[in-house]
C-alpha cells in the first residue's frame, strides 16, 4: 500500500504543492507540545516516514511510532545540529532510537521505520521542544512498501532553471565523499537563493556522525524559511506537482554497476541528487558526486532513473516554493 498524510496550518498548506490538512493536530499539557497521528494497518516489508518542519522555530523533536502497547523511537533531532566528532546520540533501549530488527514488528532506522510483520493500526507521535504549538508547520507521514517495480511516466515536460551546480568532491576532503545529502539540498535551496552558504548547510546536516540525516536536511531547509518534507514516492505523480510549483526536488537513489549510465559514481547503496526537469526520456540533474562543479548537471534515462530512485524506498525532499 501506498498512503500520504499531512497535516499543517493554513499557510502552510496553502504553500506547500501537495495537498496539507489543516485540522488541528497539537496538543499542550504539562508545559509539552505533542500531536498523535493516527496510522492505517500496515503490511509487513513497507517503510513509514515521519518529518517534521517548522520554519522559523528553533525547536528540537522526536518521533515515535506506537503499536498497541510498544513504542519504537527514532533519534531525538536536536534544536542546533551537532558537532562534527561529537560522537553518536543514540543508545540502546526499545523507546530510543537504537536500530532493532529480531523479533520486533517494527525496525528503526536513522529516520524511518520498516515494517517487519503486518502491523494494526497504529500512532505517529510527535513531540516538539517547545512550550507552545508552532504557527508555521508542516507534519507529514507516508508509506509504501520497500520494494516495488517503478513505472516511468508517458512523455512529460516540466523544466526549471538549473541550480547551482556544487561538487561534493570541492568540499573538505575529509568528508567530501559524505555529504551528498546536504550538498543536494543546498542546490536546491540556492534555486531560489543564490546566496545560501554551501558550507553551512553541511553543518547543519550533521548528527554527530553522518550527514544524511532527512530530518536534518528538513530542519536546516526550515531555518533558511523553506517550508518541506520528506516523502517516500511510487510514482512520478507528486515530483512533477512539486516541480510545476517551481521547487527542484531532492531524490536519495541507489543503483548497481551499470544500472545508471552517465552517473559519476559506478555503483551506490545510498546518494542524494537534486532534479529540476523532466523532458521526454531525459531527467535533468544536478549530480553532487560529479568531480568539478562544471560536470554536476546531468541528463540521465527516465527509466534508468526512475529505477534507481523509486524502486527501493523512494525518498525525496519537496519543498514548497520560497
Amino acid at each position: 500500500m501506498q498512503a500520504s498524510f499531512r497535516f499543517g496550518d493554513e499557510e502552510s498548506a496553502d504553500l506547500y504543492p501537495l495537498r496539507v490538512s489543516t485540522a488541528r493536530i497539537w496538543t499542550v499539557s504539562g508545559g509539552k507540545v505533542a500531536a498523535s497521528i493516527p496510522v492505517p494497518p500496515c503490511p509487513r516489508q513497507h517503510i513509514l516516514v515521519p518529518s517534521v518542519s517548522v520554519p522559523g522555530l528553533q525547536a528540537g523533536f522526536h518521533c515515535a511510532l506506537e503499536v498497541d502497547s510498544d513504542r519504537w523511537s527514532l533519534q531525538p533531532v536536536a534544536a542546533r545540529p551537532a558537532k562534527e566528532g561529537a560522537g553518536p546520540t543514540r543508545k540502546a533501549s526499545k523507546t530510543t532510537s537504537v536500530e532493532r530488527t529480531g523479533g520486533d514488528p517494527v525496525s528503526t532506522h536513522i529516520d524511518c521505520f520498516h515494517t517487519e510483520r503486518d502491523l494494526p493500526e497504529s500512532r505517529l507521535l510527535v513531540r516538539l521542544a517547545c512550550r507552545e504549538p508552532p504557527r508555521r508547520y508542516l507534519v507529514t507521514v507516508t508509506l509504501r512498501p520497500l520494494l516495488i517495480d517503478p513505472q516511468a511516466p508517458a512523455q512529460t515536460h516540466v523544466m526549471l532553471e538549473q541550480p547551482p551546480a556544487i561538487s561534493q568532491m570541492r568540499g573538505p576532503p575529509a568528508i567530501g565523499k559524505r555529504i551528498c545529502s546536504p550538498t543536494a539540498l543546498a542546490m536546491a535551496l540556492q534555486a531560489a537563493r543564490p546566496g545560501i552558504d554551501w558550507m553551512s548547510v553541511v553543518e547543519a546536516c550533521h548528527d554527530g556522525r553522518f550527514y544524511g540525516s532527512w530530518p536534518l536536511a528538513i530542519q536546516c531547509a526550515g531555518r533558511h524559511g523553506r517550508l518541506g518534507a520528506v516523502e517516500a514516492v511510487t510514482s512520478w505523480r507528486p515530483v512533477l506537482e512539486v516541480l510545476r510549483a517551481g521547487s527542484p526536488v531532492v531524490a536519495s537513489i541507489r543503483f548497481g554497476r551499470g544500472e545508471l549510465p552517465g552517473a559519476p559514481l559506478p555503483e551506490t547503496g545510498g546518494h542524494l541528487v537534486t532534479v529540476y526537469g523532466i523532458d521526454g526520456e531525459e531527467v535533468f540533474v544536478c549530480d553532487p558526486a560529479a568531480p568539478d562543479h562544471d560536470s554536476v548537471p546531468r541528463r540521465y534515462g527516465l527509466r534508468a532513473f526512475t529505477a534507481a530512485w523509486m524502486r527501493h524506498r523512494g525518498a525525496a525532499y519537496f519543498l514548497a516554493p520560497s
